[in-house]
């Protein structure tokens, strides 16, 4: 969630506050190499560019991809996927000017994501064998 702010009159672009994938203290984990971006606009119609760059250095575009705020999501559509286990951030620019914070995420380990398969199998075969309620 993103902190309380102050009362203030609203600048036209309007508030944005990024959702997903996002974290408060540490590196976000994404499951998906082909995540879905989030955020919250209360602001006019307006255009952006959502921006995905390399956590490094280098800050190499990835992905750039125009949208419209109010749409407030937009998943990863670039032809090559994420990598594993790489840092990315990524931002909202709207007229070669930064209208969000940057947020860190990572995509998830192979083996990281093999684990958490293998476990959601075993659960749901003991839930199966358990007859327990598809709830």
């Amino acid at each position: 969630m993103c902190p309380p702010r102050p009362k203030r009159k609203k600048a036209s672009r309007g508030d944005i506050c990024l959702i997903a994938p996002a974290a408060l203290t540490e590196t976000y984990k994404v499951w998906h190499d082909r995540p879905l971006f989030l955020w919250k606009y209360s602001g006019a119609n307006q255009d952006a560019d959502l921006i995905v760059t390399e956590y490094d250095d280098s800050n190499k575009i990835v992905w750039k991809k125009s949208v419209n705020l109010i749409a407030q999501k937009l998943l990863y559509g670039a032809e090559k996927t994420l990598e594993a286990d790489k840092l990315y951030q990524w931002q909202l620019v709207s007229n070669s000017k930064q209208i969000s914070s940057s947020i860190a995420f990572q995509i998830m380990s192979t083996s990281e994501r093999n684990q958490i398969e293998t476990d959601l199998l075993a659960l749901e075969r003991n839930l199966k064998a358990s007859q327990a309620p598809s709830e």
